[in-house]
């Protein structure tokens, strides 16, 4: 559950980094990782990146060894972390220049 939060709320961080960004908002894991870890935007922003996706690695490793009774609780989680995305994608609330 935790992976599959973690993927979540960083790719939101993803999507939404120009957006934040074009406003101030600074409650978002590259903004943070840029002013803690004094990075250019785009390092931050490719330190995010790698965050989300070694969590989506994880979540996969995790998964064969689980019992078998937890598959169907898993499948659920990643509808979850599929639908995030599919949302992301589609709304137009990230778009640049809104």
């Amino acid at each position: 559950m935790r992976l599959a939060n973690r993927a979540i709320c960083w790719s939101n961080d993803l999507f939404s980094i120009h957006k934040e960004l074009a406003h101030g908002d600074v409650h978002n894991l590259a903004i943070v990782l840029q002013h803690e870890s004094a990075l250019s935007i785009g390092d931050a922003v490719a330190a995010a990146v790698r965050m989300h996706d070694d969590a989506i690695r994880q979540f996969e490793r995790d998964e064969p060894g689980l019992p078998p009774a937890m598959h169907r609780f898993v499948d659920a989680l990643k509808g979850w972390v599929r639908a995030n995305l599919d949302w992301s994608i589609e709304t137009g609330r990230y778009a640049t220049g809104t």
